[in-house]
């Protein structure tokens, strides 16, 4: 886009209106005081129309400092402001005030990187041309095997809108991605007999990685059933190809899936973890609320926040060569 344009004069005295240019798709128009006699020469700033000079003598071509000549040699000496401010591409100007979990957080905004760092920023955006909202995604790691994307859906309004990405939103859903880090046998077994599995039991591992937690239940433990979700594709197949060689395929199902989307776990007697707190306090709701009376849950090292306290927890010395928790849960009546 040229930095500096003319337009020819069509303007309404008595309304004292400016029918500006049309720049990128942009019809601008520019209340003026007093009428102006001449072509006004203005640029695209930071996406706005904005008059860059003006004179209140004869303006002759060799001394004007403008980027292109006045019609007809005459300067206009008043005030112009832009009507309804028209921002670059005909969107709306937001000026937000983000509150972030953590400092070097990544912003995006309608999938574009926003730079900056700290734990509170302010930046100001433009909506496309025919929306009148932005969406806003913070992505961070908590810890090295955790990573998180929270999204916001903003509404251009007057002011400082403040966006609050520092707690998880009912409605906007988090995305959130855990490495698999592999649970110590000794631990699964421990595990396994926390939750007291028999052979009635349908046991799920969420976020099942290598399926050691569903082999152990069936194989060792006898379970009637094993179910393992986890959102790696290359994993689930190894675990299918697995229960085909440990000659349990018939009673183990292994399949890909995010398992905060998991929205159904009526048929569970046992619910096996080694997820991250995160993905704990996000699952928390759905265990509440589908799980059967009498169901356990058992969680490798992490918690379900502080309004739900483990009935029991213990230390296991693993032979991996460092000690490791597990919690137990029972799901009471409804």
């Amino acid at each position: 886009m040229p930095n500096a344009f003319h337009s020819t004069p069509p303007w309404d005295p008595l309304k004292r209106i400016f029918a500006g240019p049309t720049v990128a798709g942009i019809g601008f128009q520019l209340l003026l005081d007093p009428p102006p006699r001449v072509w006004l020469n203005s640029s695209i700033v930071n996406g706005h129309l904005e008059v860059r000079e003006r004179k209140d003598e004869v303006c002759n071509a060799s001394d004007c400092s403008r980027l292109a000549p006045c019609w007809p040699g005459w300067c206009w000496p008043g005030v112009g402001t832009l009507v309804g401010t028209a921002a670059h591409g005909g969107g709306k100007k937001l000026t937000l005030k983000l509150l972030l979990p953590q400092g070097d957080a990544q912003v995006k905004v309608d999938g574009k990187e926003v730079t900056g760092s700290g734990e509170e920023r302010k930046v100001t955006v433009t909506t496309a041309k025919d929306k009148d909202y932005v969406t806003i995604t913070a992505f961070w790691e908590p810890n090295n095997y955790t990573k998180i994307t929270r999204p916001r859906k903003v509404t251009a309004k007057e002011g400082e809108i403040v966006v609050d990405f520092r707690k998880a939103s009912a409605e906007e859903k988090d995305d959130i991605v855990v490495r698999w880090v592999p649970t110590p046998p000794d631990v699964v077994e421990a595990m396994c007999k926390m939750a007291k599995i028999t052979k009635n039991d349908v046991v799920y591992d969420l976020g099942c990685g290598d399926g050691i937690m569903v082999f152990t239940a069936v194989k060792k433990f006898e379970a009637k059933k094993g179910v393992g979700v986890d959102l790696d594709p290359d994993l689930v197949k190894k675990c299918q190809a697995k229960a085909k060689q440990e000659k349990v395929a018939d009673r183990v199902e292994f399949r890909v899936g995010d398992v905060l989307k998991v929205e159904d776990l009526s048929d569970a007697d046992v619910v096996l973890l080694y997820m991250g707190d995160d993905i704990n306090n996000r699952l928390k709701p759905i265990l509440k609320k589908t799980l059967k009376p009498g169901a356990r849950v058992v969680s490798h090292r992490f918690l379900m926040g502080e309004d739900w306290a483990p009935e029991r927890t213990e230390t296991i010395h693993s032979a991996a060569g460092y000690d490791c928790l597990i919690h137990l849960w029972t799901i009471g009546k409804k």
